[in-house]
């Protein structure tokens, strides 16, 4: 509150998630049979280490058109600046 009033303040992004720790898996039910279990465990390894990129292109807009092009791997700044929905969203941005 004191940069902001002092106008010395600067806007700054921190990204983080499973490999810093800020997003955790919860525990799994009684109900969650093991081999489900362990494919979670391996997906969230895989998000963690950065093998598995969910986001990797092709993918397009609602329109159709290319947005991300095939095995293009978006930044996380490129992903939070997105302003479109993807191909099979119905809906708008505005």
């Amino acid at each position: 509150v004191k940069e902001i009033t002092d106008g010395t303040y600067k806007a700054s992004v921190m990204f983080g998630g499973l490999d810093a720790g800020w997003v955790k898996l919860a525990p799994f039910g009684p109900n969650v049979p093991q081999d489900v279990q362990d494919l979670a465990l391996k997906t969230v390894e895989e998000l963690r280490s950065g093998e598995l990129k969910p986001f990797t292109g092709p993918m397009n807009d609602q329109n159709g058109e290319l947005k991300i092009e095939a095995g293009e791997a978006p930044s996380d700044e490129t992903l939070q600046s997105i302003d479109w929905l993807v191909e099979g969203v119905t809906g708008s941005t505005g």
